[in-house]
């Protein structure tokens, strides 16, 4: 360790890479030299795998200038660390490819690999090295003539002239943080095995000491493992490589146990785009929206799902258990549902469902409906949703109004409300901002809108919008040269006195004044495309992978990595009072909200799973 602390030189902008290789358990579990496929030749890189990094470098000589006494190797760290916990094993059978080494210029041939993984690339277009194109033969231009070779799998057989072409055997990594994939290649089958086994090991042995430490906030439970599949062949890939013991594996393991390992036929082959939950009769319930309509299940059958509702391109759902109404947005229209019209086929009672529900409402009128939210403002239960007019975002508010009914019924959702059902909506105010909005945050009296130009805070009462932070005050400069063209996600309560600002990359802590009350900026691992906050967690989706942030002091405390990653239920209590909830006691007897995400199967080709995340207990 030593010796590496000595002869390792990390480049400038890497200051904030901490190797720490003085510190007691350490561990160096692999090391060798490998090739690494650039886009027109071969680079030589030393690969070094701690225990809590991987190291690409390159070993060049150094004179030694104080013993006078020849040169001495040492390596040269261009390429920014991978922490273990970011480090994903993509591939670990690719085809053989050959090396060319005429006029020494490198010619590199992938070989063409199944439907599957083509359209594997497509799923994943994230990746920012040029081999990552599959089905195409990357080679380097020069003066001189350089001939495509074709892999071992397409020809045959190897090269015969050994002195200009070598076999070579490639995997391929990926660093989370900026989405780089890299293609090393081993010179033999064994050496590549040895690299895969050794990578797997240091990443078991890191999850497996998460598990022992109890450090992981959330654990995972599987929702739905069959029933949805990709639309198509476009959508079919390979299994990726797992690796045990991380959440995502105890869970499989789990709903295996207890549902047997062989799935059934899926009941829906669309898009997933949300999910809620609800309790009907004591019963958790779980609705999800998908471009073919709604599907409920118990939430205690992972298996059981069966279509309820036939409609198209439902993009968001959320339930007012308290009402009996279910919102969606379907084909861009906001629809109000009776839920007793979403529960058909279950065993209830049937004195406690109604024979007759109302029809389902269209609450929008002819405008394109992009979301809504729901929140208890001026003792008033309101829903607020978006609708697009023009180059500017209209605003309304509904309000469910209630009538009295002739005969006392007990409500098939636990809870005894007297006599008053939900009958229709009223329009109870409205107001405009002129650009383009993304989200918005209720709170017990300011409501937040993200926009392009950052965040509007407003009231009802003066519906005046106010932007913050105020970044033309000359003291946060660095700040909002870090902000600057970056979309923001969300506003979240931390305090009775402090907020969050969450954009694309990173996250900024204001006063309830909206003034920025902390001059540290939350740095992110990489490019969030949606924000939650649950409990005192930050969770942040990114496009394959789940990152878990402490939100009071940015520390960063979990990463879940997956395939073609997407939020379905942000784990908003819609009965109280919007982003600022508190999750963890939602109030009455309703369902207990939880984070909700979907993923591509990591073990079945074309399948989706669907996950709730649940917080460890002591977190």
């Amino acid at each position: 360790m030593a010796e590496l602390r000595s002869k390792l030189f990390l480049r400038l902008g890497m200051e904030r890479v901490a190797l720490n290789l003085d510190y007691v358990g350490r561990e160096l579990i692999f090391r060798g030299d490998l090739q690494c496929a650039g886009h027109s030749t071969w680079l030589e890189t030393h690969a070094i795998l701690f225990d809590h990094y991987l190291v690409l470098a390159k070993t060049v000589t150094q004179r030694e200038i104080i013993a006078n006494e020849g040169e001495k190797e040492v390596y040269d760290v261009s390429t920014l660390p991978i922490p273990i916990q970011l480090l994903v094993l993509e591939s670990t059978d690719d085809d053989p490819v050959i090396k060319s080494s005429v006029k020494s210029v490198g010619a590199v041939t992938t070989g063409k690999k199944t439907t599957a993984n083509t359209q594997n690339s497509r799923l994943n277009q994230t990746a920012t090295h040029d081999l990552e194109r599959q089905n195409t033969l990357e080679y380097a231009q020069s003066n001189n003539s350089v001939s495509i070779i074709p892999s071992v799998r397409e020809s045959g057989s190897a090269p015969s002239n050994d002195a200009d072409a070598m076999l070579m055997y490639p995997f391929r990594l990926k660093h989370l943080g900026n989405q780089n994939v890299y293609t090393l290649c081993a010179r033999s089958a064994q050496n590549r095995q040895d690299w895969c086994d050794k990578i797997l090991e240091a990443k078991t042995r890191y999850t497996t000491s998460l598990l022992k430490e109890d450090s992981e906030p959330f654990r995972l439970r599987v929702m739905a493992d069959s029933a949805f599949a990709y639309e198509g062949m476009s959508a079919s890939q390979r299994s990726v490589v797992s690796v045990k013991d991380t959440p995502l594996d105890r869970a499989i393991r789990e709903i295996e146990q207890i549902c047997g390992a062989s799935l059934r036929p899926p009941v829906c082959r669309a898009e997933i785009n949300c999910a809620a939950t609800f309790n009907c009769y004591g019963k958790p319930m779980v609705v999800i929206g998908t471009d073919y309509g709604i599907y409920i299940s118990e939430a205690n059958d992972p298996r059981s799902w069966t279509r309820s509702i036939q409609i198209s391109r439902v993009t968001q759902i959320g339930i007012l258990e308290q009402f009996s109404i279910c919102l969606i947005i379907a084909d861009k229209s906001l629809v109000a549902y009776h839920l007793d019209t979403i529960i058909p086929g279950f065993d209830f009672p049937a004195s406690n469902i109604d024979s007759n529900p109302p029809l389902p409402q269209k609450l929008s009128g002819n405008r394109d409906v992009s979301f809504f939210a729901t929140g208890h403002m001026k003792e008033r239960t309101l829903v607020f949703y978006k609708e697009r007019d023009g180059l500017h975002s209209t605003f309304k508010v509904l309000e469910p109004v209630l009538r009295k009914s002739s005969e006392k019924s007990r409500n098939i959702f636990g809870r005894k409300f007297g006599i008053v059902t939900t009958e229709f909506f009223r329009e109870f105010d409205k107001f405009y901002i002129p650009t383009e909005c993304f989200t918005i945050n209720l709170f017990s009296v300011y409501i937040a809108i993200s926009t392009k130009a950052g965040f509007e805070l407003l009231t009802l009462a003066k519906k005046v919008p106010m932007r913050i932070p105020d970044l033309k005050n000359p003291d946060l400069t660095n700040i909002a040269a870090r902000l600057a063209n970056q979309k923001p996600l969300g506003m979240f309560r931390l305090s009775s006195s402090e907020f969050l600002l969450c954009y694309e990359e990173n996250s900024v802590y204001v006063d309830k004044h909206g003034e920025v009350s902390r001059s540290v900026v939350m740095e992110y691992v990489g490019k969030a495309k949606t924000a939650a906050l649950y409990g005192v967690y930050l969770v942040l989706f990114h496009s394959d992978f789940v990152e878990v942030r402490n939100a009071e002091n940015g520390r960063l405390r979990q990463v879940i990595t997956g395939r073609d990653v997407r939020s379905l239920d942000f784990g908003t209590n819609l009965l109280g009072v919007g982003m600022a909830t508190n999750h963890l006691n939602p109030p009455g007897n309703s369902a207990q909200r939880t984070l909700k995400l979907a993923m591509a199967h990591p073990e079945v080709a074309g399948r989706r799973i669907v996950l709730e995340m649940i917080l460890n207990e002591g977190h």
